[in-house]
């Protein structure tokens, strides 16, 4: 998360812009992992398994009004099933 443009990670904050009201989604969904203001258990993500990471600094009304400053969504690889 730390060579993406424009974000910065403090003290275990992630920051958007300098804003720290950033909403941090996995695939699209908010989970325990983002929890709003401590995304502490994105460490535990390694980095073989993200697809790729869309900043969406100007968000529309399909997502919730609390990334005031943005929203980072983590798109996971999907797993290939062998039949």
């Amino acid at each position: 998360m730390q060579n993406l443009p424009g974000v910065i990670v403090q003290e275990g904050k992630v920051l958007l812009r300098g804003n720290e009201k950033v909403t941090v989604l996995i695939d699209g969904k908010q989970t325990v992992l983002t929890g709003f203001g401590n995304p502490s258990g994105l460490d535990n993500i390694p980095a073989s398994a993200i697809e790729k990471i869309e900043i969406i600094t100007n968000p529309s009304a399909r997502y919730d009004a609390n990334g005031n400053a943005g929203i980072i969504n983590i798109i996971m690889k999907k797993s290939k099933q062998i039949r």
